[in-house]
């Protein structure tokens, strides 16, 4: 069904259209775009493709293989600890290769962490490999992207552009855990990590389809920390507290998926849910950016401010939820409620970059981003280990540590 633009609701916050289908056409097929965004946007989809497959269900498989939520909890806690320490190496990786050398570096990490995980169920020895494989991943992965579009996007355009840049995320959600569900109900985990490594394995190519012209530079290991300790415009304190509310994503995309599952107890189940929570975000997304695009700097404030709101009062509700159509009316409000919150957030990371160098704010928000997850491990297995698993402890302090995007 195609519905004309008209107005849907109207109030002080939100003017909202109904799409007609040439609007929705235009969001995908922006014109004028450099060609380094287009690599990013194909390669970024068949690679998500593959972790999507993976990424619900994979606390429930490193649940089965640790024992328990506390050892998962220490473990990310270390990983997310070291990643704060270790992003300033990859800003000095990208800053020195380029950002597509940077992202296709990036996919084998990704391909071999599928080929040595399904190893991990035989023995805790490739844990260590698995550590490193997801740092590696994760240093070169998430800067090199960000800075790509950062860099190579329209500066008139960063809510949109990052509203893209989710929605093509989402999109590899609304397939991949449908599929990843099927595989597992149908044959196993080690099926599924072959899948995901081979599809994984093609990202590779868009990104060399013709030459990036890129000059290498300098990229200071120190500076990123100073950045934090001095705190200097733009470099503010309250910017870095603000990043660290993305630990509430421990919860999110941990806990919560361990949660569904004690709920649905079924593989496809569960990758039904989130696929089709994901694909009624999809389009939210990206109406979303360009929201962020036509606000002013108080307008956005706005936006991020009801967003969090919301967003922080919907975890506590969470613990309450015991049916499978709570936790998936759950999941699909939260799918939408945090692009309320991520993409303003992220558009005046990509702003604040264009004053000082894309780059070097990228390793800013990704330093913040690694410090407030490793700081929610360990304060929810702390918490854990004095009162026991507690769901509404745990879904409570998800909520309050969302508060902590108030302060950008």
């Amino acid at each position: 069904m195609i519905f004309h633009s008209s107005h849907f609701w109207h109030n002080k916050f939100f003017a909202f259209k109904i799409m007609h289908f040439s609007q929705i056409r235009d969001f995908f097929y922006e014109r004028g775009w450099k060609r380094e965004i287009k690599e990013l946007y194909l390669s970024l989809g068949i690679l998500r493709l593959a972790i999507a497959m993976v990424a619900v269900f994979e606390p429930i498989y490193l649940f089965n293989v640790f024992g328990s939520i506390p050892w998962l909890l220490f473990y990310l806690g270390l990983l997310f600890l070291a990643l704060f320490f270790i992003y300033p190496l990859g800003g000095k990786f990208v800053c020195r290769f380029g950002f597509e050398h940077s992202f296709a570096f990036s996919i084998p990490a990704v391909f071999l962490y599928f080929v040595v995980i399904n190893l991990l169920a035989k023995s805790l020895w490739f844990l260590a490999p698995l550590f490193v494989l997801s740092i590696i991943y994760k240093i070169l992965f998430w800067p090199a992207t960000h800075s790509n579009l950062a860099h190579y996007g329209d500066q008139q355009k960063r809510g949109h552009q990052y509203g893209l840049f989710s929605g093509v995320i989402r999109a590899t959600r609304i397939v991949g855990p449908l599929l990843g569900g099927l595989v597992l109900y149908f044959f196993s985990f080690k099926v599924l990590f072959v899948v995901a490594a081979t599809i994984s394995f093609l990202a590779i190519f868009p990104m060399f389809s013709t030459k990036e012209e890129f000059a290498s530079g300098f990229f200071p290991y120190k500076k990123c920390f100073l950045r934090i300790r001095d705190a200097y415009r733009p470099y503010k304190r309250k910017f870095f507290l603000s990043f660290l509310g993305f630990g509430e994503e421990i919860v999110s995309i941990m806990l919560w998926p361990l949660f569904i599952f004690l709920v649905v107890r079924n593989y496809a189940s569960l990758g039904g849910i989130v696929s089709i929570s994901s694909l009624f975000a999809l389009f939210f997304s990206l109406y979303i950016g360009k929201m962020v695009d036509k606000r002013d700097k108080r307008g956005k404030k706005t936006i991020l401010s009801f967003g969090t709101a919301l967003y922080a009062l919907l975890w506590p509700i969470r613990a309450f939820l015991t049916t499978v159509w709570g936790v998936f009316g759950a999941n699909v409000i939260s799918a939408n409620l945090t692009q309320v919150v991520y993409n303003p957030l992220v558009a005046f990371a990509y702003q604040k970059g264009d004053e000082r160098g894309h780059l070097k704010y990228i390793i800013f928000l990704m330093m913040g981003i690694a410090a407030g997850k490793a700081l929610m491990c360990f304060l929810l297995l702390l918490l854990i280990l004095v009162f026991g698993l507690n769901w509404y402890l745990i879904f409570g302090v998800a909520g309050l540590w969302t508060l902590l995007y108030l302060f950008l």
